[in-house]
C-alpha cells in the first residue's frame, strides 16, 4: 500500500486503506480529446481522437520508436481553395511527438492535393491545396520521435 497520508505526528505514514478512503481515478484529457501524458514508453494501439468540427476519424498511435497518424475527416464547413482547414489542433501527445514538423500525406475529396504538418508542439494542421473548396481530408503520417 501506498502510504500517501499523514499521521497524528504529521509524518505520510497512511495509506488509503488505513483512513477508509476512497479513489477517484479521473483521465486527463484536452479540449479536442488528446491525452496529456508527460512521456510514456513502448508501443501503443491506436488512440482516437475527437476534433471538435469534423466527423470521421483522426487515430495516432507510437510505434517502434515513431509517431503514426492516419486520419479520414470532414470538416462541417468546407476549407476555401489554397486556405488552411482551421486553427493548429493539439491532438498529440508529449511521448509521440516529433523533434521537428513532420509532414503529412493528405488528399482532399476527388483525391485532389492537400497538405498538413505535426509539430513538436503535437499540432495537426491541413491545408486545402486545390482551386475550389472542399471538406474532406484523408491521409496519414509517419515520423521519428523527438
Amino acid at each position: 500500500n501506498l502510504r500517501i497520508f499523514g499521521d497524528e505526528n504529521g509524518v505520510m505514514n497512511l495509506s488509503i486503506k488505513d483512513i477508509n478512503g476512497e479513489i477517484i481515478v479521473v483521465g486527463s484529457m484536452g479540449a479536442t480529446g488528446g491525452i496529456r501524458a508527460n512521456s510514456f514508453e513502448g508501443d501503443t494501439d491506436w488512440v482516437s481522437v475527437t476534433i471538435p468540427g469534423t466527423t470521421g476519424t483522426f487515430e495516432w498511435r507510437r510505434w517502434n520508436g515513431h509517431g503514426e497518424v492516419r486520419f479520414d475527416l470532414t470538416y462541417t464547413t468546407s476549407v476555401p481553395a489554397d486556405s488552411y482547414a482551421d486553427d493548429p489542433r493539439n491532438v498529440i501527445p508529449i511521448g509521440a511527438r516529433p523533434s521537428a514538423t513532420s509532414p503529412l500525406n493528405v488528399l482532399v475529396s476527388a483525391a485532389r492535393a492537400g497538405s498538413g504538418t505535426i509539430n513538436a508542439a503535437g499540432d495537426f494542421r491541413l491545408r486545402n491545396l486545390g482551386t475550389t473548396s472542399t471538406a474532406r481530408f484523408y491521409g496519414s503520417g509517419f515520423w521519428p520521435i523527438g
